[in-house]
Protein backbone atom coordinates (compact mmCIF):
# COMPACT_ATOMS: atom_id res chain seq x y z
CA UNK A 1 0.00 0.00 0.00
CA UNK A 2 2.87 2.10 -1.09
CA UNK A 3 4.50 2.05 3.31
CA UNK A 4 7.99 0.88 3.91
CA UNK A 5 10.92 0.87 5.93
CA UNK A 6 8.55 2.55 9.00
CA UNK A 7 7.90 -0.71 10.93
CA UNK A 8 5.29 1.48 12.80
CA UNK A 9 3.60 3.23 9.67
CA UNK A 10 3.36 -0.26 8.35
CA UNK A 11 1.51 -1.63 11.37
CA UNK A 12 -1.36 1.29 11.49
CA UNK A 13 -1.64 0.68 7.45
CA UNK A 14 -2.44 -2.76 8.84
CA UNK A 15 -4.61 -2.00 10.78
CA UNK A 16 -6.32 0.82 8.54
CA UNK A 17 -6.64 -0.93 5.21
CA UNK A 18 -8.97 -3.33 4.36
CA UNK A 19 -6.95 -4.93 1.79
CA UNK A 20 -3.33 -5.14 1.69
CA UNK A 21 -0.54 -4.94 -0.87
CA UNK A 22 2.68 -6.73 0.41
CA UNK A 23 5.91 -7.11 -0.97
CA UNK A 24 8.34 -9.57 0.66
CA UNK A 25 11.73 -9.77 1.08
CA UNK A 26 13.26 -12.96 2.37
CA UNK A 27 16.66 -13.86 2.82
CA UNK A 28 17.57 -16.91 1.96
CA UNK A 29 20.98 -17.57 3.03
CA UNK A 30 23.31 -15.92 5.32
CA UNK A 31 26.59 -17.41 6.21
CA UNK A 32 26.80 -18.69 9.59
CA UNK A 33 29.80 -16.24 9.71
CA UNK A 34 28.18 -13.40 9.52
CA UNK A 35 25.68 -14.19 12.18
CA UNK A 36 28.77 -15.48 14.91
CA UNK A 37 30.51 -12.19 13.98
CA UNK A 38 27.37 -10.18 15.87
CA UNK A 39 25.51 -9.87 18.17
CA UNK A 40 22.50 -11.04 16.58
CA UNK A 41 21.91 -14.16 18.30
CA UNK A 42 21.48 -12.52 21.80
CA UNK A 43 18.89 -10.30 22.89
CA UNK A 44 19.55 -6.81 23.55
CA UNK A 45 18.79 -5.15 26.72
CA UNK A 46 18.64 -1.56 27.58
CA UNK A 47 16.79 0.87 29.32
CA UNK A 48 14.66 4.32 28.70
CA UNK A 49 13.30 6.96 31.35
CA UNK A 50 9.92 8.07 31.26
CA UNK A 51 8.34 11.23 32.91
CA UNK A 52 4.84 10.88 33.65
CA UNK A 53 4.81 13.46 36.24
CA UNK A 54 3.12 15.38 33.66
CA UNK A 55 0.19 13.23 33.21
CA UNK A 56 0.87 12.56 29.40
CA UNK A 57 0.36 8.83 28.45
CA UNK A 58 2.96 6.61 27.37
CA UNK A 59 1.34 6.06 24.12
CA UNK A 60 1.96 2.04 23.41
CA UNK A 61 -0.27 -0.66 22.79
CA UNK A 62 0.76 -3.67 24.66
CA UNK A 63 0.28 -7.97 24.50
CA UNK A 64 -0.27 -8.51 28.19
CA UNK A 65 -0.18 -12.61 27.00
CA UNK A 66 3.73 -13.59 28.33
CA UNK A 67 4.34 -14.02 31.45
CA UNK A 68 7.57 -12.28 31.72
CA UNK A 69 7.13 -8.81 30.32
CA UNK A 70 4.84 -6.61 28.35
CA UNK A 71 5.27 -7.11 24.67
CA UNK A 72 4.84 -3.28 22.91
CA UNK A 73 2.51 -4.00 19.59
CA UNK A 74 2.18 -0.48 18.41
CA UNK A 75 3.60 3.30 19.33
CA UNK A 76 1.39 6.34 19.35
CA UNK A 77 1.22 9.63 20.24
CA UNK A 78 2.80 10.10 23.90
CA UNK A 79 6.28 9.90 25.76
CA UNK A 80 7.42 6.74 24.21
CA UNK A 81 6.84 8.72 21.22
CA UNK A 82 8.79 11.90 22.47
CA UNK A 83 11.83 9.43 23.64
CA UNK A 84 12.15 8.35 20.38
CA UNK A 85 12.48 11.59 18.78
CA UNK A 86 15.26 12.42 21.86
CA UNK A 87 17.03 9.44 21.54
CA UNK A 88 17.06 7.97 17.90
CA UNK A 89 20.19 5.47 18.57
CA UNK A 90 18.01 4.44 21.12
CA UNK A 91 14.36 3.92 20.08
CA UNK A 92 11.91 1.78 21.96
CA UNK A 93 10.51 -0.48 18.51
CA UNK A 94 7.04 -2.45 18.32
CA UNK A 95 8.24 -5.88 19.16
CA UNK A 96 9.98 -4.87 22.42
CA UNK A 97 9.73 -5.91 25.46
CA UNK A 98 9.00 -3.97 28.89
CA UNK A 99 10.99 -6.34 31.36
CA UNK A 100 10.93 -4.52 34.61
CA UNK A 101 9.33 -0.80 35.78
CA UNK A 102 10.99 0.96 38.84
CA UNK A 103 12.41 -2.23 39.83
CA UNK A 104 9.08 -4.27 39.32
CA UNK A 105 9.42 -7.23 37.06
CA UNK A 106 8.62 -10.64 36.56
CA UNK A 107 4.69 -10.39 36.90
CA UNK A 108 2.25 -8.71 33.97
CA UNK A 109 -0.02 -7.36 35.77
CA UNK A 110 2.64 -5.94 38.47
CA UNK A 111 4.60 -3.82 35.97
CA UNK A 112 1.20 -2.48 34.58
CA UNK A 113 0.34 -1.08 37.76
CA UNK A 114 3.81 0.94 37.90
CA UNK A 115 3.20 2.05 34.73
CA UNK A 116 -0.09 3.44 36.06
CA UNK A 117 1.63 5.88 38.55
CA UNK A 118 2.24 9.73 37.84
CA UNK A 119 6.15 9.16 38.71
CA UNK A 120 9.49 8.30 36.53
CA UNK A 121 9.27 5.49 35.20
CA UNK A 122 12.75 3.64 35.20
CA UNK A 123 12.25 0.60 32.47
CA UNK A 124 14.31 -1.89 31.67
CA UNK A 125 13.21 -3.53 27.98
CA UNK A 126 14.79 -6.17 25.77
CA UNK A 127 14.48 -6.49 22.28
CA UNK A 128 14.40 -9.80 20.50
CA UNK A 129 17.73 -11.23 18.55
CA UNK A 130 15.53 -10.40 14.97
CA UNK A 131 14.57 -7.32 15.89
CA UNK A 132 18.60 -6.44 16.64
CA UNK A 133 19.91 -8.39 13.27
CA UNK A 134 17.39 -6.70 11.37
CA UNK A 135 16.45 -2.63 11.44
CA UNK A 136 14.27 -1.92 8.37
CA UNK A 137 14.14 1.48 9.99
CA UNK A 138 16.28 3.62 7.59
CA UNK A 139 15.34 2.25 4.88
Amino acid sequence: NGICGDADALINACKRDGVLKLKVRRITKVPIEALSSCNALTEDEFFAVLDKGSGTSLGIGVDRKHTDGLLIDSIDAGLVEDWNASNPDNRIRVGDMIMEVNGVSGDVEAIIEECKKPDILRCKLKRPALLTMFDFSAE
